[in-house]
């Protein structure tokens, strides 16, 4: 189960990412590269801060996967249906090949569920205690992906600023930008090319596991950016996985309640993780 579900939330991670403006950087690109002064730096979370005010109020997109870790290759198609307010999340896997669905996670407000239909097996969890290491090898703050799910780009809680970085600033080419922060637990370097966000990475400081995302093919809607192709990227396990984006329709009516609801077999087996680490 576990190899399944490290696919998954990274796929999930994926489509989410797809609703802010993310970014990240892993070293230095070449070029010149100098610390930014306290206005950049400020500049640089203010584009964060705008991602966030500009981010879609409904989301409906229809996309295709396809990565592997290691030796084992996965291909999936899939939609996901967004609601910022109130939150509802609804991602839908299906098998490449026969089309059959795979896994269903739906986000509720607080209440998460992950339907595996192979298994027939219903897990129910919270957004404000759910441990990601349950379910998989993703070394990653649950919180990061539920400022996705609002439209914002991901950042650590309680971060201070490490530096800014800029590049090419003595010839005039400073369109490169980088923001680095900290907490107890992670890194977080942002990298902005021409002001959008396009790159992230975080490391996790005790572990050393390193998760990079890119963002390619970036459009403008309006005042909404979003990306038509996501690469995520883990070295320790040796992952490499592209969500390619097709249809996308923004801030279009939705069905809340159907949104939310699971058609399940009447011999599931549920398995309730949401009152867990709630002390």
């Amino acid at each position: 189960m576990k190899i399944i579900l490290n696919y998954l939330f990274f796929f999930a991670l994926a489509v989410f990412i797809f609703l802010s403006g993310c970014s990240r950087d892993l070293q230095k690109r070449g070029g010149d590269f100098r610390e930014a002064d306290d206005e950049n730096t400020t500049y640089l979370l203010s584009l964060i801060e705008k991602a966030g005010a500009n981010s879609p109020h409904t989301l409906n997109a229809n996309f295709s996967i396809e990565g592997h870790s290691g030796k084992q290759n996965f291909k999936a198609t899939g939609n996901a249906k967004y609601n910022n307010n109130p939150k509802k999340v609804r991602i839908i896997f299906h098998d490449a090949v026969f089309k059959s669905p795979i896994t269903e996670i739906i986000q509720d407000a607080d209440i998460i569920k992950i339907f595996f239909t192979f298994d027939n097996v219903l897990y129910i969890d919270n957004a404000k205690t759910i441990d990601l290491k349950f379910y998989s090898n993703l070394d990653l703050d649950f919180n990061l992906i539920s400022d996705l799910v609002n439209g914002r780009i991901p950042v650590i809680n309680d971060f201070s600023v490490v530096k800014g970085l800029e590049s090419g600033l003595s010839s005039g080419k400073g369109d490169i930008k980088f923001i680095i922060l900290e907490n107890k637990e992670y890194y977080e370097t942002i990298s902005f090319k021409r002001d959008i966000a396009d790159k992230i990475l975080w490391m996790n400081k005790n572990t050393k596991e390193k998760i990079e995302i890119y963002l390619n093919e970036p459009f403008r809607n309006q005042d909404i950016v979003f990306y038509k192709s996501v690469r995520i990227v883990s070295l320790k396990y040796d992952l490499k996985m592209t969500i390619n984006f097709t249809t996308v329709k923004f801030n279009m009516p939705v069905d809340l309640e159907n949104m939310v609801k699971l058609e399940l077999p009447k011999d599931i087996k549920i398995i309730n993780r949401s009152y867990i680490n709630k002390l």
